[in-house]
């Protein structure tokens, strides 16, 4: 008799964890402040964990959709990934701090001049954006590459990055936007966030054949040129809302392409120009107010990019052999203003490449070949060395682009010769 009334309050307590766990289970499905992207990824499904060559199931098929995501969890997920990108751009910006006062005191403490090792160049000319990177592919599986340019960059402006870390919005920005990458521009700042995060993509999608595109209905591409239309037309179909973001994230995407997939570069890459540009000459003249980009001519300005840096990486191939095996891939890059110095030969390749006619070539721009040396210029400035006045910012841009120009005459002299 005594022991009925302890047992019933047993159960009912029992029955009362039940109800609060499932409450709890049942909120967290649906609440917007989800606290990591594997919940929302746990909750969806996450097509990547498949093991596509060992599944048993005769009735899989691994070309399935996967699960979709719902709105309210992309924007919880926007809200995450908006957080550890501005949060790791900080911790970046305090290890460069931490490396140059090192360096500095290091510097100040040696009496004699000691010349630099080829690792030391090397690594002062490079950054390893690791941190970054594992934040990236987590949201590419997460929220898709359009999640990603289009959501979590949604419109250019950049608001919350600035008031997650607490900083009076647009110093930081404005000295990347108005000097389009300078001297005072550095790794972690979001304007090269958004480069690193197209070479990023491109080096993911390289190397499993899949990306997810769309999280809300699951879709997926499977290669570069799926990834460029889908690109494309998003900045087309959002022309009067989209930001920089996709602009220069596709510049970076086609750099990183092409000197992954033409390491031997000696010709210009018309066939894959053709396939990730040409397709889209009906855009060439689709201007985003937003952004003030056109979109055709982005992508061929990005050729240009992707020139350089295939060239640039096979000159470095040859002076730092040793350092640069560790270095074909996304996660290490070329550091802005840090010493990338092109050879007479490096130039006049990439001014024969960029030379290219490509007039007869249906689907071209008339100026390819100026929108491609405009691209391999503007490398030139935001990689060349820190103190160099002919590339620094404050230098006016009619004359940085006449010292590239000049570079150009002496190769057109050269092959006249």
């Amino acid at each position: 008799g005594i022991r009925l009334p302890f047992l019933l309050v047993g159960l009912a307590s029992v029955m009362m964890l039940a109800v609060t766990w499932c409450t709890f289970f049942s909120t967290a499905a649906t609440s917007p402040m989800v606290r990591s992207s594997l919940q929302i990824k746990n909750r969806i499904g996450n097509q990547y964990d498949h093991n596509y060559d060992d599944h048993d199931d005769d009735d899989y098929d691994p070309q399935e959709t996967p699960p979709r995501m719902s709105p309210l969890d992309l924007e919880a997920a926007t809200t995450l990934f908006r957080k550890q990108l501005a949060r790791i751009s900080q911790v970046m910006e305090q290890d460069a701090a931490a490396t140059a006062a090192a360096q500095q005191s290091s510097s100040s403490t040696t009496t004699t001049a000691v010349a630099k090792s080829p690792e030391q160049t090397y690594r002062d000319m490079t950054v390893d954006i690791s941190p970054l990177y594992e934040i990236v592919v987590d949201a590419l599986e997460t929220v898709g590459a359009k999640g990603l340019y289009f959501r979590v960059f949604s419109d250019g402006e950049l608001d919350w990055w600035f008031d997650i870390l607490d900083r009076p919005n647009g110093k930081e920005q404005w000295v990347c936007w108005e000097t389009h990458g300078s001297n005072l521009c550095g790794p972690h700042e979001p304007w090269w966030f958004y480069h690193y995060i197209g070479a990023i993509t491109a080096e993911k999608l390289l190397d499993e054949g899949r990306l997810l595109w769309d999280p809300v209905t699951g879709e997926t591409v499977q290669t570069p040129a799926e990834f460029m239309l889908k690109l494309h037309v998003t900045q087309d179909e959002e022309k009067h809302a989209v930001g920089d973001m996709s602009f220069h994230a596709q510049h970076a995407f086609l750099w990183q392409y092409v000197a992954t997939t033409r390491p031997n570069l000696d010709r210009f890459p018309d066939d894959i120009t053709k396939e990730l540009c040409g397709d889209y000459y009906a855009f060439h003249k689709v201007k985003s107010p937003t952004a003030s980009k056109i979109i055709g001519y982005e992508c061929f300005h990005g050729m240009g990019h992707a020139i350089f840096y295939a060239v640039a990486r096979q000159q470095m191939m040859q002076q730092y052999p040793q350092q640069m095996k560790k270095s074909l891939t996304a996660r290490i890059q070329y550091k802005p203003s840090a010493g990338l110095i092109l050879t007479q030969e490096s130039w006049c390749k990439i001014y024969k490449l960029c030379q290219t006619d490509l007039s007869e070539v249906e689907g071209y721009i008339d100026d390819a070949a100026v929108r491609c040396i405009g691209g391999a210029r503007h490398s030139v400035r935001i990689f060349s060395a820190d103190g160099d006045m002919r590339w620094h910012y404050t230098t006016p841009t009619k004359v940085r682009n006449q010292y590239f120009d000049d570079e150009m005459e002496k190769c057109i002299k050269l092959e006249e010769q």
